[in-house]
């Protein structure tokens, strides 16, 4: 029943682009200390495969001079994020659910677009939100923590 609560929530939250999160706090201060280096660790993070309700999302991040594209899909479903790395603010991690976490990115500004070419983010959405596997999770916070500090601090 769980599982089928969560397939139920997944679809309808993908589709709108909300997912909710509770958990962790990955990253919190606005602050970014330039002293200590971060590691980039693997970028195996960038490129993830999750079963949402039996179907396979795809989620990708892509970097561009600091610039950071996030595109998630459920075969012809998608939604998509793009943001600069710098503005990151914090990151949430919510707790892990059927082997799938959720990244709560808050950033602003952001841009927002969806398969039905809209361009604006739904009412409500003030975050940029992505499942990622849980085995990966810990890595993606620590990229998209490496890429804000590397932005921030221009190099």
């Amino acid at each position: 029943m769980r599982s089928e609560i969560r397939a139920l929530v997944s679809v309808s939250a993908f589709v709108v682009g909300l997912l909710a999160t509770s958990g962790q706090l990955a990253a919190q201060s606005s602050d970014v200390d330039c002293s200590k280096p971060l590691s980039q660790g693997s970028n195996e993070w960038m490129n993830t495969t999750v079963d949402v309700t039996g179907a396979k999302g795809v989620n990708t991040f892509t970097v561009d001079k600091g610039q950071i594209a996030v595109r998630e899909s459920i075969g012809n479903i998608w939604l998509a994020y793009s943001f600069q790395a710098k503005d990151i603010k914090g990151i949430d991690k919510g707790f892990e659910e059927d082997n799938v976490v959720t990244l709560s990115i808050d950033v602003k500004p952001f841009q927002f677009s969806n398969n039905r070419g809209e361009t604006a983010a739904p009412a409500g959405i003030e975050r940029v939100t992505v499942d990622v596997p849980a085995e990966l999770a810990d890595a993606a916070v620590n990229g998209l923590q490496f890429l804000r500090q590397q932005a921030s601090c221009g190099k």
